[in-house]
């Protein structure tokens, strides 16, 4: 695993926050690591609150077109508020997070080191409320700089589909 990198930093409700990401790799599997956690904390990927890890699709520039990877976790991290962060293939400049009640949070992506390979990051707060309720996310899509879609993951299949 990369040692863990601080992506980008904010602010969310007046709190300073940083994203931090790593990258594995191994038996043909390539996989990210991201946390969200507060700015100036040690960059590690669960430092302070929840992160995820997970495998990724990415695809060469000469592949056919269609939705590549993305993926997406989220947590609450010590002080600040509940938080939906992860990788996205480096074609996507923003992604839509889309919930239940049909409302969409649009979020901008964020450059990694070249060694990470064909992937960006995304961050973002979200209502901290019950998986059952209308603002939990049902899908998480990247788009290109035309708004075309070049990721997409169903994260509720029984009412979202890519």
């Amino acid at each position: 695993m990369t040692e863990p990198v601080v992506v980008q930093t904010g602010t969310w409700d007046g709190k300073r926050w940083q994203l931090v990401a790593s990258r594995f790799a191994g038996n043909g599997i390539v996989g990210y690591c991201s946390s969200v956690m507060l700015y100036g904390s040690p960059p590690a990927v669960s430092s302070g609150g929840g992160g995820g890890c997970g495998g990724f699709i990415t695809r060469p520039a000469d592949a056919p077109a269609g939705p590549a990877g993305i993926n997406f976790g989220s947590a609450e991290s010590r002080g600040l508020p509940y938080w939906a962060a992860g990788p996205v293939v480096d074609t996507a400049v923003a992604v839509d997070i889309r919930f239940r009640n049909g409302d969409v949070l649009r979020v901008p992506t964020y450059a990694v080191p070249a060694s990470f390979g064909h992937v960006r990051f995304y961050a973002a707060p979200i209502p901290e409320v019950p998986a059952s309720s209308g603002q939990w996310p049902v899908k998480v899509v990247g788009l290109d700089k035309n708004n075309a879609v070049v990721a997409c993951s169903a994260l509720d299949p029984a009412s979202a589909r890519c």
